[in-house]
């Protein structure tokens, strides 16, 4: 276990390398949708990387993001744009689109 930032640091440093990783567990995961942000930055070395580990996100809501979604289009527009920051398929508990609709 570890956070995002010193999870770069040890790919920096040689220390670590996402070939050796055969699953990756990434709390906020939410914060991927932020381009600036440690999380986004570790998973972009990670999609990078030749052998790809395993990925589970795990996030409170995607509705508690900076991003306040107040129609389901937009809250779908969100989920889109996680799956293609992680490179991965959101699932929920519930289907919250057809909640909101």
């Amino acid at each position: 276990m570890t956070t995002s930032e010193l999870f770069i640091d040890l790919l920096d440093k040689s220390f670590l390398k996402v070939d050796d990783i055969q699953l990756l567990l990434v709390d906020q995961c939410h914060l991927a949708l932020d381009s600036t942000s440690s999380v986004a930055k570790a998973l972009k070395e990670v999609t990078a990387a030749h052998s790809k580990p395993r990925l589970l996100g795990l996030t409170t809501s995607l509705l508690d993001s900076k991003v306040k979604c107040t129609k389901p289009s937009e809250l779908e527009a969100q989920i889109l744009l996680l799956e293609a920051a992680t490179k991965c398929r959101v699932e929920t508990a519930s289907d919250i689109l057809s909640i909101l609709r």
